[in-house]
């Protein structure tokens, strides 16, 4: 699926754009969030909408069959040195006209307390077992990335910016050396190691945006911290029977390798309570 020189790229840079949606299937998925629940609420509210399509209450039974996606697992694989895709989290990012969507930069260890964390991760030795993909339904300019900065830490401009904190950096329009607005096509997705600095900013929506969050890890590794953000205790036995056949395969891949890594339980703990005061979807 990847060449060589896209692989070198995600390892130097953080990130690979790909194409990985058909016309067919992004016609598919849109129709699948516009005949949701979600759109009207994306209509009268006036804040990006986050919204985890596989949870019970917000179950967009069509759109979940992206995590399903070939193109999508083969790119994760390859950008992780082999196995089979685990998922790890699945959401997807609404937002009408005119929205306020304005993030500090920040790597996503967020919800980590500080003794946590480990500044060995971000240097080019720590293997980083996950990937975020980001796929865009329509034309989608939020994302910034720094480029490279997944393997070391923080520049003295960087440290400035970041004003004492290992996390996040107080909203601003100040751009960072080296980084990078990343434009997407509908039907493309970067791949991005999300402990590289990014943030995603626009001061007002000039268009509706709709775009796809999807994380997956390697069996062929423990998990590194992550976003945990499925919830599968709320997967009842019936819930699981009216998902589509390959749905409920995935997310019973899922709950066994949450079961054989303890410490995913934790990741997820941390992850959703995050998740959970930064949105109310």
């Amino acid at each position: 699926m990847l060449s060589k020189s896209e692989i070198k790229q995600y390892q130097e840079s953080g990130f690979v754009i790909k194409e990985v949606l058909s016309d067919l299937e992004l016609e598919y998925y849109k129709d699948q969030i516009n005949n949701s629940h979600l759109a009207k609420l994306v209509k009268v509210s006036n804040k990006m909408i986050n919204a985890q399509f596989l949870q019970p209450r917000n179950a967009i039974l069509g759109l979940q069959q992206i995590i399903c996606n070939k193109k999508i697992h083969n790119v994760c694989t390859d950008l992780l040195s082999g196995g089979t895709a685990v998922l790890d989290g699945a959401s997807v990012l609404c937002g009408r006209v005119g929205v306020d969507y304005r993030q500090g930069w920040h790597r996503d260890i967020l919800p980590i307390p500080y003794r946590q964390i480990n500044t060995g991760w971000f240097t080019r030795n720590h293997f980083h077992n996950n990937v975020q993909a980001s796929i865009a339904l329509l034309p989608d300019s939020c994302l910034w990335l720094v480029k490279g900065s997944h393997k070391r830490n923080f520049t003295k401009t960087e440290a400035e910016a970041f004003a004492g904190s290992l996390k996040i950096a107080p909203i601003s329009d100040t751009d960072l050396p080296d980084s990078l607005q990343i434009r997407l096509k509908p039907g493309e997705a970067v791949f991005y190691n999300n402990y590289t600095i990014h943030r995603n900013y626009t001061e007002a929506l000039a268009a509706e945006r709709m775009t796809i969050q999807l994380g997956y890890h390697s069996d062929l590794f423990a998990p590194t911290a992550h976003f945990g953000v499925i919830n599968y205790h709320e997967f009842t036995d019936d819930y699981l029977k009216s998902l589509f056949p390959g749905v409920r395969k995935q997310l019973m891949k899922h709950i066994v390798e949450r079961n054989k890594y303890p410490e995913s339980e934790q990741h997820h703990q941390q992850y959703q309570d995050f998740i959970m005061h930064a949105f109310r979807v």
